[in-house]
């Protein structure tokens, strides 16, 4: 039960500018200026300095792209403008766009699934796309995932073409405060440091209220309970994932849903967060006992070191585990850690087994150095 099946050619990649390399942004440049509808000067810019990036292969092949795009607004109000739109533009920080398959790889819904990722986690109130009045495909994958054609269609600026603006889903009670106020709403994805990290089969995403369920039944499990601190009660359950929903909403330090890339699945939870006694951080990797087995605890927590050494710029990790847990030594020697003699003052109680993690460089480990507070992960 819970062994994964065996992974298809078609692969869904979604990276922050930051974690691509340069011939990624070369490619993803390359797919996104062969669909005609974006000028080549400042592109490169532009994708640098976008929410997310994400990439579709074929086997080995770059078949698609599409990014969610942070516009500037002067572009935004004057999309909104032309659209006869008269809801303040500032309303909606992120652009869902350059959506482009390759000739050779379409009608096989790609589109879709390129919308699915780059719209993963993030609220749609907060998007808009623009679309060609005929490319119905990308209409019908919009619409899946909740976004609403609006306004009138208005003339390209590229050819004879014309272009659809769609928004994300206002109910009207926001609609009315946000024409009242003429205000952005607070906590906007362009305020917030979002996290979302993919790997070969997981997606480290956000937690929402829609999770109560399953994030009930890791905090409730028997076999991880003491290793989270977590709890058998429902409504402590519920105040801790308002908590952690908020934290994420806020940018700040936060508990991740971690959750299988090809099905949406949650198998567990990880992270980022302080530790309460000390200005210390520490991050948590916990798998259900039903996907044990499948080595998804590395996988995550490879994810999670990336994320703290590369975009986070830490420059030390710490592993903890507890003593006789057999299974997550094994895992954390997979991961190369070194064993540390000293004991950080991080509990009352030191750990029974204390590890090392530091950013990889050409040479191998680097020194250990001063800088952002330790980290510490802690791996079952």
């Amino acid at each position: 039960m819970g062994k994964l099946a065996d992974e298809k050619r078609v692969r869904v990649q979604t990276l922050l500018p930051g974690q691509c390399t340069k011939d990624e942004i070369r490619a993803f440049r390359r797919l996104v200026l062969l669909g005609g509808e974006v000028a080549s000067a400042g592109l490169e810019g532009l994708v640098r300095q976008a929410r997310r990036l994400v990439f579709l292969y074929e086997g080995h092949d770059l078949a698609g792209v599409a990014g969610l795009k942070r516009p500037r607004s002067q572009y935004r109000q004057q999309v909104f403008q032309r659209a006869g739109v008269t809801l303040p533009g500032g309303t909606y920080p992120l652009e869902l766009g350059w959506v482009y398959v390759a000739e050779t790889f379409r009608r096989k819904g790609y589109s879709y699934r390129l919308v699915e990722a780059a719209m993963s986690g993030v609220n749609p109130e907060e998007v808009f796309a623009t679309s060609e009045t005929n490319n119905s495909a990308i209409h019908k994958a919009l619409e899946r995932h909740g976004l609403r054609r609006a306004g009138k269609d208005y003339p390209s600026n590229r050819g004879n073409r014309r272009i659809n603006l769609f928004l994300g889903q206002v109910d009207h009670q926001s609609q009315r405060t946000m024409l009242a106020s003429d205000a952005s709403p607070p906590n906007t994805v362009e305020d917030a440091v979002a996290v979302e990290l993919r790997t070969r089969r997981l997606a480290l995403r956000p937690f929402s209220m829609a999770d109560e369920a399953v994030f009930f039944d890791i905090q409730r499990n028997r076999k991880i309970r003491p290793q989270i601190d977590g709890t058998p009660h429902k409504e402590e359950s519920r105040r801790r994932l308002e908590s952690a929903v908020k934290d994420a909403a806020d940018g700040d330090y936060c508990l991740l849903a971690i959750t299988l890339a090809q099905t949406s699945k949650v198998v567990g939870l990880g992270g980022v967060l302080k530790y309460d006694p000390t200005d210390d951080l520490q991050v948590l990797v916990a798998i259900l006992p039903r996907w044990w087995g499948n080595r998804l605890g590395p996988e995550a927590a490879r994810a999670l070191l990336r994320w703290a050494f590369q975009d986070r710029r830490h420059r030390r990790v710490l592993g903890v585990v507890k003593n006789g847990n057999k299974e997550s030594l094994r895992m954390i020697r997979r991961l190369r850690a070194r064993r540390l003699r000293e004991t950080p003052l991080l509990t009352s109680t030191p750990p029974d087994h204390l590890f090392e993690f530091r950013p990889p460089t050409k040479r191998g480990r680097t020194p250990l150095a001063s800088g952002p507070p330790i980290q510490t992960i802690q791996l079952w």
